[in-house]
């Protein structure tokens, strides 16, 4: 069961999902995907995760924001298929990182970042650098970020939009990443 509690769709387990975004049916299907999570927002088959935001296919987490496919990890952001990374401290855009204790090594260049899925599309978006260039893969989409960044605003004219929010956010955290 799902009930409307301000601007979100919450679960018995607390759960929830903007309404800016999912539909009552959507939230409840993303809800019956989620096993034993708590307190999580926006999440998409989890499990045992808690206090998690936007994250994929993440098992046993804990206060992570926009990760996928990562197990036991805890305060991480923007990581992928990462294992026991627990105390991390600034661990972000981590990828295949294993048994991690203050990741400051992981926190260099892993050469790809994935997204959480995001957009109209529900989908990752993949972007490969170096520090000659940057290569994006957004469904049919093949360009570098600048180009990237260009076609969202064309996609998406309107700033208050929930999916140009979504990429413009990611877009942000990116470039303050390669920096």
């Amino acid at each position: 069961m799902i009930k409307s509690i301000e601007n979100f769709w919450v679960d018995s387990n607390g759960n929830k999902w903007n309404k800016d975004i999912y539909t009552e049916e959507e939230s409840l299907k993303r809800s019956q995907n989620l096993t034993n999570c708590t307190d999580c927002m926006n999440c998409t088959n989890c499990t045992f995760c808690t206090n998690c935001t936007k994250c994929v296919n993440c098992t046993n987490c804990t206060n992570c924001m926009y990760c996928a496919y990562c197990a036991y990890c805890t305060n991480c952001t923007f990581c992928t298929n990462c294992k026991d990374c627990k105390d991390c401290t600034n661990c972000t855009f981590c990828t295949n990182c294993k048994d991690c204790k203050d990741c400051i090594e992981f926190f260099s260049n892993p050469e790809k970042i994935f997204s959480v899925e995001m957009g109209s599309r529900k989908s990752q978006t993949i972007i490969y650098f170096n520090k000659e260039k940057t290569l994006v893969i957004c469904g049919c989409f093949k360009d570098t970020l600048e180009k990237f960044e260009e076609k969202v605003k064309e996609t998406y004219p309107d700033a208050n939009n929930v999916h140009r929010k979504e990429y413009d956010n990611f877009i942000k955290k990116v470039k303050q990443y390669m920096e």
